[in-house]
């Protein structure tokens, strides 16, 4: 862990960090030795310098160590984030939470990749531990609009895209009835219109999935956030928020000078309604 947190090798830092995860990915005869002592030597502060240092390195355009370093230090997040006896404790470093938000709403997929799933994976999971961090992203268009992004990425495996139906799911169970929304409204519901293809092509892909048939494919997240109530009845629970954030919009924006994006939501809404009454 010391080589990991003060190396300035590359290849060394990228075995040292995949050392790591080996050790909290282990068998629980032995992550019960190896991951209190972890901990207890910091575990968390140095991944949150290890996330600060690839996501300083990617905004200057010059990652030193590719994606796998950054993937492998949020995989090792993730890890963390499913242990009964560490979770509460990696949500309540709200550094690790924002570096991991600003995987999604800096970069988005097409920057930074497949680390881009895992951060949406952790963000699930830490918001499933801890509920009151969804308040740092509510608002947040341009996280929205990658996460959105990503549900072709993550079509393929199901746990991520569960993952991320979950956070979707917390987020629009807010934003349907917010009343403090203000000028964030118009640009959360300018992406949601955007990405509403998405959103509509990601349902009817997965529509056998979502009415209950068992996905037996391989999935790389696998032991990610999963729905309490029913995956199907959730996403269209989630689904229907989002209409309803969209006819809200229609309706108090009557008198809109900006008929491209009225246009635009009305055209999602009907859309999303057509999928939902489809499923």
């Amino acid at each position: 862990m010391w080589i990991a947190a003060n190396t300035m090798n590359s290849q060394l830092l990228e075995k040292s960090t995949e050392l790591l995860l080996a050790m909290v990915e282990s068998r629980k005869e032995e992550t019960s030795i190896l991951l209190p002592s972890l901990m207890h030597l910091g575990l968390p502060e140095v991944l949150a310098d290890l996330l600060t240092c690839e996501i300083t390195a990617i905004s200057e355009g010059t990652p030193p160590h590719g994606d796998g370093v950054l993937d492998t230090v949020l995989q090792i997040g993730e890890a963390l984030s499913l242990t009964d006896e560490y979770s509460a404790q990696l949500a309540s470093n709200k550094e690790i939470f924002g570096l991991v938000c600003k995987v999604i709403s800096h970069f988005g997929n097409d920057e930074v990749g497949p680390p881009c799933i895992t951060a949406a994976v952790l963000v699930a999971n830490l918001l499933a531990e801890q509920e009151k961090l969804i308040d740092e992203i509510l608002y947040d268009a341009n996280f929205l609009n990658n996460l959105l992004e990503l549900l072709p990425s993550a079509s393929d495996d199901p746990g991520a895209r569960n993952a991320l139906w979950s956070l979707l799911g917390r987020m629009f169970g807010i934003l349907a009835t917010s009343k403090e929304m203000g000028p964030c409204r118009r640009d959360l519901v300018s992406v949601l219109a955007r990405q509403s293809v998405l959103i509509a092509e990601d349902l009817d892909e997965h529509r056998d999935d979502d009415n209950g048939e068992d996905d037996m494919r391989p999935s790389e997240h696998a032991n990610s956030v999963s729905f309490n109530k029913g995956f199907k009845y959730n996403i269209s629970s989630t689904v229907s928020k989002m209409v309803q954030l969209l006819n809200d919009w229609i309706i108090a924006d009557e008198e809109s000078s900006d008929q491209d994006l009225s246009r635009s939501v009305r055209t999602a809404s009907k859309q999303l309604s057509c999928t939902i009454d489809s499923q």
